[in-house]
């Protein structure tokens, strides 16, 4: 019931997480929050180092049943928490700074009080392990959640998890984050694109040129309505300000630029028509990136939202559904682009969501920031390096160590 290799495993990672421990990474991680004032990222560390184990073991056993997987999950995750228990209490009355420098400023207690004690300070002197018996027993209960979820449907399992992960991930970067896009002007042009693609997708109008059609007219009737919501000015408190900073696209409405903002909402319109009968990777790409947008729109909000968990739950939420129900659309758009759309069309569609693509790259940097866009810069870069790899490498068997002269190739 319990393979020795979940035992050598189990060791193993243990060995891997103490070593990180002494090397001081939860000194350095505590403080840097990824949900402001409940979860830092010294917190999201040791989740990881127990569960990542635990998953790995469950998902190895999987074919043994749920019994013996979550017997396994269990067993991994207390072997790693009581090894790092030993680190704690070996640390609390041993100065280790003159192997590990970086494990904390005291001479000892460096660990008290972080995850690995459950945040409470431990008093060897007194026999006071409340911490490590509480951070023993998460473990065990971690573990044992973990290996039963292996044995949920495992489209959901791969939902969940990737939402979890690009939600902590995007949390952690809010502070580069917050000031790209704000809520009002992500809802506006998200209500759009969704309408108008609904009603392209499931209204029962004769011909794809009608569908079309009242796609820029949703594009047109949206422009009118917030162009009377908004009256003179948007100011803060009202419904199209939102909680964050001030809106960019919607400010559009009161500063002159009324038929810039029309011609938007009927590009969006026609784009959202489209999108319900363009190739799936076409259809993906775009809705994907609408909810990555959502999520920024959503950060920008948070920053001033009383509940700190308001951000973490809507990312997650806008970027579970966008996971589980886009891939299932588009293999019904892809259907129709390939049996139901006339070769014209197909080429008119392609056209217009590629001119809409080039489009986004151009306008997307105006409203990112330096820091991201220095990011993505790098992103490119170390794309097109990595192209240049495949083909000199990859499909000549050339080992070229001139990559900046061949860069071109990229």
């Amino acid at each position: 019931m319990i393979p020795k290799n979940t035992i050598l495993h189990s060791l193993y990672a243990g060995f891997a997480c103490v070593l990180l421990t002494l090397t001081g990474i939860f000194a350095t991680f505590a403080g840097r929050d990824v949900i402001r004032g409940e979860l830092d990222l010294s917190a999201l560390t040791f989740a990881l180092m127990i569960g990542g184990i635990a998953y790995m073991t469950a998902l190895r056993l999987h074919e043994k049943g749920i019994v013996v997987t979550v017997i396994n999950a269990v067993i991994a995750s207390l072997i790693v928490a009581v090894m790092l228990a030993l680190v704690v209490l070996f640390e609390s009355s041993n100065d280790l700074r003159f192997m590990f420098s970086n494990i904390g400023r005291s001479a000892t207690g460096n660990l008290s009080g972080t995850p690995l004690t459950a945040g409470r300070l431990i008093d060897v002197n007194a026999g006071d392990y409340r911490g490590l018996l509480e951070m023993i027993a998460f473990s065990g209960i971690f573990g044992a959640f973990l290996g039963a979820i292996v044995h949920a449907p495992r489209r959901w399992v791969e939902v969940v998890l990737v939402s979890l992960m690009l939600t902590l991930t995007m949390s952690l970067a809010q502070g580069q984050l917050h000031n790209i896009i704000p809520l009002p002007d992500v809802i506006a042009l998200a209500f759009v694109l969704i309408a108008a693609y609904l009603v392209a997708l499931y209204a029962p109008l004769p011909s794809n040129l009608l569908k079309i059609g009242a796609g820029a007219g949703i594009g047109l009737i949206v422009s009118v309505v917030l162009l009377l919501m908004a009256g003179d000015e948007i100011r803060r408190g009202d419904l199209l300000y939102g909680s964050g900073t001030a809106p960019v696209i919607l400010t559009l409405l009161t500063t002159g630029k009324q038929v810039g903002f029309f011609i938007l909402m009927i590009v969006l319109g026609l784009t959202g028509a489209l999108l319900a009968r363009a190739p799936k990777q076409i259809h993906d790409g775009f809705w994907y990136f609408l909810a990555g947008v959502m999520a920024l729109g959503i950060i920008n909000a948070s920053r001033r939202a009383d509940n700190v968990w308001f951000g973490a739950v809507g990312i997650f939420a806008v970027l579970a559904f966008a996971l589980s129900v886009v891939p299932r659309l588009g293999d019904k758009t892809q259907d129709t682009f390939t049996n139901d759309t006339s070769a014209p069309l197909q080429k008119t569609t392609q056209r217009f969501l590629l001119g809409i693509v080039i489009a986004i790259f151009l306008i997307v940097p105006q409203f990112m920031g330096l820091y991201i866009a220095n990011v993505f810069n790098q992103i490119a870069l170390y794309t097109i390096m990595g192209i240049k790899l495949n083909v000199i490498m990859g499909y000549t068997g050339l080992l070229d160590l001139g990559y900046v002269s061949s860069f071109t190739i990229g």
